[in-house]
């Protein structure tokens, strides 16, 4: 199958909406396959998830580490 080609439309809509996450983007990388990735600076603070269990919202880490402790 041939790679998709990214289009600039494209490139901005996902720009668009890992900001509007609030996601500090550091690098916007496009693979050989048109994969786009997203690469995040250290600076983000943390993206807050609901709690499926709870439904408290808490971060993603949280929810890891809860994940992977039990």
């Amino acid at each position: 199958m041939p790679a998709v080609t990214p289009s600039k439309a494209r490139i901005e809509t996902a720009i668009s909406a890992a900001q509007a996450m609030g996601i500090c983007i550091s690098e916007v990388r496009i693979e050989r396959d048109g994969t786009l990735r997203i690469l995040a600076s250290m600076q983000n603070d943390a993206i807050a998830s609901p709690d499926p269990g709870s439904g408290k919202v808490v971060s993603c880490d949280e929810l890891f580490k809860k994940r992977a402790s039990g």
